[in-house]
């Protein structure tokens, strides 16, 4: 027999969690059944009653063995969209979105994001869901950066922080580039550098546009 419960407490070490069944009795250590569970392979995904409520349906194999078949979304929760996406909101106010015309985003609550879209721009959720409750409002104020890397002292990484763009490692460009702004080899300078005349004559002048 099924019954519902309110989740009391999580236990990430064990995947399990202390819940209050509806008849009131409460159970400690309760395993959580997963999509994919191994020895070495799996997936997990706690929710957190801290502050908030958790609901879940717990059965039993026999009369002694309960187990959590899965999660209830409450009335008013912020996860309930009108369109059909996929969404996955961590308590930590970390999600992904998953939109029908495929438009995907991963975002951080300090305001990064990831998306592939034919739009550039993050797209906002607040208040988005059908009850108008979606916000985040946890770890707002971190600072962040985006590194896309191999592992190792000196390997080749690509890092996105607020100070720009740094690239640790060779770079080869199939193309042109265009900068709006000088650039620099070390200290010597694109736009102000000169050469030496190798005569008796002067330097060269600093270079100009469309020379």
């Amino acid at each position: 027999m099924a019954y519902f419960a309110q989740v009391l407490a999580v236990h990430p070490e064990a995947v399990a969690v202390d819940v209050r069944l509806d008849n009131g009795r409460v159970l400690a250590g309760v395993p959580v059944l997963s999509a994919s569970a191994s020895m070495d392979s799996g997936s997990r995904a706690l929710p957190n009653p801290d502050g908030a409520t958790v609901l879940a349906v717990v059965d039993f194999i026999g009369d002694d063995r309960p187990y959590v078949q899965g999660f209830l979304f409450p009335h008013g929760n912020s996860c309930a969209f009108t369109d059909n996406r996929a969404l996955g909101l961590h308590h930590s106010g970390a999600y992904y979105s998953v939109t029908e015309g495929a438009d995907m985003e991963i975002f951080h609550p300090s305001g990064a994001y990831l998306r592939i879209a034919d739009t550039a721009d993050h797209e906002d959720l607040t208040g988005a869901d059908y009850q108008g409750e979606f916000a985040v409002t946890k770890n707002k104020g971190k600072t962040v950066s985006i590194t896309l890397g191999l592992t190792g002292t000196d390997t080749t990484r690509i890092t996105l922080s607020q100070d720009g763009i740094t690239v640790r490692g060779d770079v080869s460009v199939t193309g042109s580039i265009t900068a709006s702004k000088d650039i620099k080899a070390d200290t010597i300078s694109l736009q102000l550098h000169k050469h030496g005349n190798g005569n008796a004559g002067g330097d060269t002048d600093v270079a100009k546009a469309g020379t």
